[in-house]
């Protein structure tokens, strides 16, 4: 189970998670739950717990994400973060130096294709230029996302090799 959400209403605290569903491997969660926690009998319970849809690009519109790991490392101190906004099919945000956005397709749950990207063309020092590379290099690879503990996780597969990941931040 993975937090996506969580906020306070009189009387109990509420919960979005993604969690696994039947027929989900354990890596890969796809439904998304609202659980209900509160006081009852004298004991912090879970008061209820329903299924409200399926993991989908959707959940991630209107959110902007800030990158603050790039293949499991944080971002080297002072350099500006990557960021994205997904939302209408596309994705776009600030890459490190420039502006990107491109469109966004869903085949499945957690699984996207992101097509051909359109880049500015701005100047920048050697330390964004080499942030940037890395990053649309790992876009343009992406073939899946996640969440872990409300953060965006996108993952482009290598052969033979651990993948490389973005990981975002609200």
């Amino acid at each position: 189970m993975q937090l996506f959400r969580l906020w306070h209403e009189p009387g109990k605290v509420l919960l979005d998670v993604v969690e696994s569903g039947p027929g989900d491997p354990s890596c890969c969660p796809t439904h998304l739950a609202r659980k209900a926690v509160g006081w009852k009998d004298g004991k912090l319970q879970l008061l209820a717990s329903d299924v409200v849809g399926g993991l989908s690009i959707n959940l991630l519109a209107a959110t902007d994400w800030m990158l603050v790991e790039m293949d499991g490392r944080p971002l080297p101190a002072g350099v500006v973060p990557p960021t994205t906004l997904v939302q209408y099919g596309k994705a776009a945000g600030f890459s490190g130096c420039n502006r990107y956005t491109g469109p966004v397709t869903e085949s499945a749950p957690g699984n996207v294709t992101i097509g051909e990207l359109a880049v500015t063309r701005k100047a920048c020092d050697a330390a964004a230029n080499e942030i940037e590379a890395a990053f649309l290099d790992r876009v343009r690879a992406t073939t899946s996302y996640a969440f872990q503990a409300g953060r965006l996780l996108l993952v482009a597969p290598q052969d033979d090799e651990p993948p490389r990941t973005l990981l975002f931040s609200r």
